[in-house]
């Protein structure tokens, strides 16, 4: 078997997935951070440790969709809950945490909305947005 650097590995992939049966995905991703570099790591709220390839992040997924449609990172609203969603709140113009959002994300957002179990994002965007039926 051929062993292959994490910088290597990530070319080829897209997104790799690593849980530790037994272990809290923030201890993971501790642990094995400095093994990773220079990928980008992160956790979402699932059992297990994301990591894509160096410079992927959500925020790097939407600024290269904002430049394709023209809209400059102050007229953009993210919303997020968990480490993975950091990078994207510090870019966006406007950055929302729900109101259950792990600490990293509270820090980073500008404003708070409603929990996940009660709609906060679906509410705010109806209020900004009162022409917009959200389902």
């Amino acid at each position: 078997m051929d062993i292959v650097g994490v910088d290597e590995l990530a070319v080829e992939c897209s997104k790799i997935v690593l849980r530790v049966p037994g272990e809290a995905p923030e201890r993971t991703l501790q642990r094995l951070a400095p093994l990773l570099a220079p990928c980008v790591a992160t956790t979402s709220g699932a059992p297990f440790v994301e990591v894509m390839a160096p410079g992927v992040t959500k925020a790097s997924a939407l600024a290269r969709l904002c430049e394709l449609l023209d809209v400059p990172c102050e007229r953009v609203w993210a919303f997020g809950d968990a480490p993975n969603d950091v990078e994207m709140l510090r870019w966006a113009g406007r950055a929302f945490a729900v109101a259950n959002a792990a600490p990293a994300v509270l820090a980073e957002a500008d404003d708070l909305v409603g929990s996940n179990e009660d709609d906060g994002v679906a509410v705010l965007l109806q209020s900004a947005l009162p022409q917009v039926t959200v389902q």
